[in-house]
């Protein structure tokens, strides 16, 4: 998969960045010019929920992208939630983002949807997010990435029914400690307040909502009365419109069927309206008896309205104080539940790397690029060390260079599963400790590692290591969109 080129129309300015399936160096020594937007660019274009940035809202973009898969050239288009792709004169139209897969798949010519969605995480490394990104977590914005799931798409080993206890895991264990937060802060800070008045609360609370309820059972009935009032006027009313007449049998008399002349017509709306005035009524005590009871909850909670004024932090102590909820108990459970989680992440790891040539495949490849970085002693002593969650003791500089370690070991094995090349783009991480002689080491193993693939890398630094690379100079005269609508960039 190469990128070709890129079209870009934004508030009536267009711009268009060539690429032409070559290497490519973004390249600017100013910041803020738009070098990591345009990365982006790429693949929102792809159909990706790509965030946008500061200056640019993405969902304004009319986005072009030609790109080729295997010699084959694809064309998709985007403006907003609107996507289209084209190939040999046929057009076919997705719903983002909900068959965003589907077009994924569709070029990629796999139904293996557990590849496709962590396919991103192994090509793209976001300034910030992708240069931490290891093995599971955050691409960039909600877009995720799972080494389990990676190898559980390129392999036949099928682990969903641990993964979705895993998932159901972590999500209790999420709510168990904001659970454990509340009790923690109820100890620590409110256990020898003055007591409060609970069972009040409660009870009030209890008849606010028993009121409320009958209050709105006599709305329901007083808006049948008006409906039927409506449709009595509504009917007598045509009736005259007819100007209907009856005769008088005995007297030959002509009578025009009116109100006036229709028999009981007063009584009956007489009824509804008395009816409706009784329901009106018991509105208003109930209402009277809302506003009592809700003063009495005001009254004892201090304030008429949750986070509305300076004592809005004594009210929330207020609330958080009527949650009886044990702090041991929840920490009990806490333990429980990360007992079984670490246990099912042990025997997810050990299913799938039970007779799995991808595992050992992609394990022996980050270990060699590791030596090559001179980081292999981070891992080597470290079983399963493709699943590393253990990260506290690893440098940044030391950090960014295993990340590119892993990250071509994912593209190695997603090639070899897809039958086809794949891109990696590179956004230069943020920080003083990333040094250029760092870097050049990386782009160096990313050179001679990748030689069939396209690199495409933002930098502020010219890099030696691209073979031929096409060159996409910003500046701050001629931004992304900036001053000059008229540059194109080549």
């Amino acid at each position: 998969m190469k990128f070709l080129k890129l079209k870009v129309r934004y508030k009536d300015i267009p711009k268009e960045f060539n690429f032409d399936g070559k290497n490519a160096l973004i390249y600017s020594e100013d910041n803020s010019v738009g070098k990591s937007t345009l990365l982006r660019m790429l693949f929102y274009a792809l159909g990706y929920p790509i965030p946008g940035t500061v200056a640019i809202r993405f969902n304004k973009l009319f986005l072009e992208l030609t790109f080729s898969i295997s010699d084959k050239i694809f064309v998709v288009k985007r403006h907003g939630n609107r996507f289209e792709l084209i190939t040999d004169d046929q057009i076919t139209q997705y719903i983002l983002p909900a068959q965003h897969n589907n077009f994924l798949m569709s070029v990629l010519k796999t139904e293996k949807s557990k590849v496709v969605n962590n396919l991103l995480g192994a090509i793209y490394l976001d300034q910030d997010k992708g240069w931490t990104l290891l093995n599971r977590g955050k691409v960039i914005g909600g877009i995720p990435f799972n080494i389990e799931e990676l190898i559980e798409g390129l392999t036949s080993i099928d682990i969903s029914e641990y993964s979705d206890r895993v998932r159901f895991l972590e999500r209790e264990i999420n709510k168990l400690r904001t659970l454990k937060s509340v009790a923690s802060y109820k100890i620590q800070y409110l256990e020898n307040d003055a007591d409060l008045p609970t069972d009040d609360i409660n009870v009030i609370k209890e008849q606010i909502i028993l009121i409320s309820s009958q209050k709105r059972i006599y709305q329901n009935k007083l808006s049948q009365v008006n409906n039927l009032i409506k449709e009595n006027k509504g009917f007598f009313k045509m009736l005259e419109d007819f100007h209907l007449e009856v005769s008088d049998k005995e007297t030959g008399r002509i009578i025009p069927v009116t109100k006036s002349t229709i028999i009981n017509y007063d009584d009956s709306y007489n009824f509804l309206d008395a009816r409706k005035w009784i329901i009106k009524e018991n509105i208003s005590r109930l209402d009277e008896e809302l506003s009592v009871a809700q003063n009495k909850l005001e009254n004892i909670l201090g304030q008429t309205s949750l986070f509305e004024d300076e004592r809005s932090i004594e009210k929330a102590e207020l609330f958080f104080n009527q949650i009886d909820v044990s702090y041991e108990e929840v920490d009990a459970r806490i333990e429980l539940l990360n007992k079984e989680l670490k246990g099912l992440q042990s025997f997810i790891k050990s299913k799938l790397s039970e007779n799995s040539e991808i595992v050992t495949s992609m394990s022996e490849n980050i270990l060699r690029y590791s030596k090559v970085l001179g980081i292999s002693s981070i891992i080597n002593k470290k079983s399963n060390f493709l699943f590393l969650s253990d990260l506290k003791k690893i440098s940044g500089t030391q950090f960014h260079k295993l990340v590119i370690c892993y990250k071509i070991a994912y593209i190695k094995e997603i090639e070899k599963f897809l039958g086809i090349s794949l891109p990696i783009i590179l956004d230069s991480p943020s920080g003083r400790e990333v040094t250029k002689e760092n870097l050049d080491k990386i782009y160096e193993l990313l050179a001679s590692e990748l030689k069939e693939n396209q690199i495409i890398i933002a930098s502020i630094y010219k890099n030696p290591y691209l073979s031929s690379p096409c060159m996409i100079e910003l500046n701050e005269e001629e931004k992304i969109f900036g001053i000059s609508d008229s540059v194109l960039f080549k």
